[in-house]
């Protein structure tokens, strides 16, 4: 078997609340002219010996800019992968897969003229819809309004708003939905029910605070994160009408499991 050795040098680390994180990461490989599309990942590990290979992690890639690559993660405690990256600084070194694949992307979506499209994400679940909101602006213009609803469970979680209200004024009809599960969040002057995004599109506050339908004919939903959300929030909009969406039988849905 050939050897695999670390091939990557992280060139910059940024420290979020808690066990979250960004990384921007170097690859030896010729990371410049990489072909991908928003929404794709590759592989990414620490390499101390030969079995680790075989823990090496899915990441989304947020961006690639003069060949750097960026990710924004979560170290999980249990992960074998997360906590080694976690502890990865500027100089260090680790192995990342000259490997992008993924169908988690912007042509796979519904055909629908005039749709609305709902970016719906746990934690760090918003990666795909990240790099779609900086790499996919002609196609996603097509949506007459795209509504961003991201989940977690502390409002200092929600590591992106910045960019996110940036986006609010660079797209037309682009709505930020902050869900905020286990405590009481104020958005846009408003008080918000700390549930979860299956029971905010059951009980319809979803579609409140969006002011738009969830309607099998005027919708697009795309699922990313935790795999529980992801089967919950299927179910509840099921019952709304809509359907997954597959190749040979168009639908509304797709989703991604983030791990």
């Amino acid at each position: 078997m050939m050897k695999i050795e670390n091939n990557s040098t992280v060139v910059r680390f940024e420290q979020l609340p808690d066990c979250l994180f960004r990384i921007w990461i170097l690859p030896d490989w010729d990371g410049e002219d990489i072909v991908w599309q928003p929404g794709q990942f590759l592989r990414l590990g620490v390499l101390e010996n030969p079995e680790d290979r075989v823990a090496l992690r899915a990441m989304t890639i947020i961006d690639v800019q003069e060949g750097v690559f960026e990710f924004y993660m979560v170290s999980v405690s249990q992960g074998a992968t997360s906590p080694r990256i976690a502890q990865l600084r500027v100089g260090d070194r680790c192995y990342m897969e000259p490997k992008i694949t993924g169908n988690f992307i912007l042509p796979n979506l519904p055909q629908k003229p005039n749709a609305a499209l709902w970016m719906m994400g746990t934690g760090t679940g918003i990666a795909p819809y990240l790099a779609m909101l900086k790499k996919g602006k002609p196609f996603l213009q097509k949506y007459h309004t795209i509504i961003f609803v991201h989940s977690v469970q502390m409002s200092k979680h929600l590591c992106y708003q910045k960019e996110l209200n940036e986006y609010a004024k660079s797209y037309a009809n682009f709505i930020y939905l902050p869900i905020v599960t286990r405590e009481v969040h104020i958005h846009n002057g408003l008080e918000r029910s700390p549930l979860r995004i299956p029971a905010l599109i059951s009980n319809k506050k979803l579609q409140e605070y969006a002011n738009q339908e969830l309607t099998a004919e005027h919708s697009v939903v795309m699922l990313c994160g935790h795999p529980g959300m992801i089967k919950e929030s299927i179910q509840a909009l099921v019952r709304h009408g809509l359907t997954k969406h597959r190749r040979r039988l168009p639908g509304n849905i797709v989703s991604e499991r983030y791990f």
